[in-house]
């Protein structure tokens, strides 16, 4: 009689055990691939996109601007605006993971708007912001 109790019990503790070796190897290789994206993602050079910022965090104290490229090579527009007035347009190439730093005019208590866009003229005016960014202080 305790021979046949055990059998009965013997099939739900070996279901048990392959649960949680399921589990188990589930969870292990969850972590392995989120280590593995972590870490690619962790790396700027494995990705095409660029920034632009003020060399500044207090944006009122800014006297320049830099635009970083991580991605391939790249042609950089730029239009630098005062109180809307159009004060500066400049055009350059940068290489994956190069930087460029460009100053800014003097405008105390001016808004100064810079608008940098990428590849063509047309995205100028565009929304995506892999192709145009823009920072301005007040």
């Amino acid at each position: 009689m305790i021979l046949r109790k055990y059998s009965d019990i013997s099939p739900h503790i070996m279901k048990e055990k392959a649960l949680l070796l399921v589990i188990a190897t589930i969870l292990i290789l969850s972590f392995i691939v989120l280590s593995l994206r972590e870490t690619r993602l962790a790396d700027p050079g494995t990705h095409e996109w660029w920034s632009l910022a003020f060399d500044s965090l207090d944006a009122t104290q800014a006297t320049s601007y830099t635009v970083s490229n991580f991605g391939n090579t790249k042609i950089f527009f730029s239009e630098t605006t005062i109180d809307n007035i159009v004060t500066k347009n400049d055009t350059f190439t940068l290489e994956g993971s190069q930087t460029k730093t460009i100053p800014l005019q003097s405008a105390v208590g001016q808004e100064i708007r810079v608008n940098v866009w990428t590849e063509s003229e047309e995205n100028k005016k565009s929304e995506d912001k892999t192709k145009r960014k823009e920072i301005y202080r007040r």
